[in-house]
């Protein structure tokens, strides 16, 4: 029978597979790599450092991601243990004047630790934003942020798609702990979504987006696609198969 470090470097080793899918060359999606230090280890499984040693941690992690293939190159036999996501899309932000203005700068480092897959990785949002779902470093409901089935391909996606107001839950127990909820209210259906582009191919979509909302949750989708297309269908599919 596999050792659970066995079945874990599998794990890591299809997640890597996975997260190629998402590099193309007009992809919105940037893909950076890294190993995880012990200190980093000792953080996420919640051991001793403070808020501010943490940031510092994080800070100085930063500074050891690569390109997957410089990885590869460096760790020829080992899977990624983190990954830091750079969202080349447009979203939102508030200004030092309170101003909510577009910004194409968003970052998130996914940590999969040394207790995954017994638990899922670890979300940490690294850039200003303005989004019902995302409040640094903060993103969605914290181990609840996915499915626990999803890949870390389709969290990429999910995530891009989010920043760009293509889909928002304004009944994430998140969205009650500051004012976007609020200033979403006042806005015209017409802003949104704030960037329409397909976050893998970079392309416009060939028709406007509709519209569709269940409860708090707000989708925009091309037309009237199938369910399969709509992050909707998305969660359905993958909630369904755990």
């Amino acid at each position: 029978m596999p050792s659970y470090t066995d079945r874990r470097n599998s794990r890591l080793k299809h997640e890597f597979e996975r997260i190629q899918s998402v590099r193309r060359p007009n992809s919105l999606i940037d893909v950076y790599c890294a190993d995880l230090s012990a200190d980093e280890a000792s953080a996420y499984l919640g051991r001793g450092l403070s808020r501010q040693e943490f940031a510092q941690m994080i800070g100085r992690g930063l500074r050891g991601f690569l390109k997957p293939e410089e990885f590869v190159q460096k760790f020829p036999n080992q899977p990624p243990e983190k990954y830091l996501l750079i969202f080349n899309c447009v979203g939102l932000r508030q200004d030092s004047d309170g101003k909510i203005v577009e910004t194409t700068n968003h970052a998130m480092e996914v940590i999969f630790n040394v207790d995954y897959p017994v638990k899922p990785p670890r979300f940490v949002w690294l850039t200003p934003i303005w989004h019902p779902n995302i409040y640094a470093p903060f993103i969605c409901n914290a181990d609840l942020a996915f499915p626990i089935s999803a890949t870390l391909d389709q969290i990429a996606v999910m995530t891009a798609r989010m920043v760009q107001y293509r889909h928002y839950n304004m009944d994430d127990p998140l969205a009650m702990t500051h004012n976007v909820v609020a200033w979403l209210k006042t806005q015209p259906e017409s802003r949104f979504p704030i960037d329409s582009r397909d976050v893998l191919t970079g392309e416009l979509p060939r028709a406007p987006l509709v519209m569709r909302r269940v409860g708090g949750f707000v989708e925009w989708v091309d037309g009237t696609p199938s369910e399969s297309q709509t992050i909707m269908g998305d969660l359905i599919e993958l909630m369904d198969s755990e």
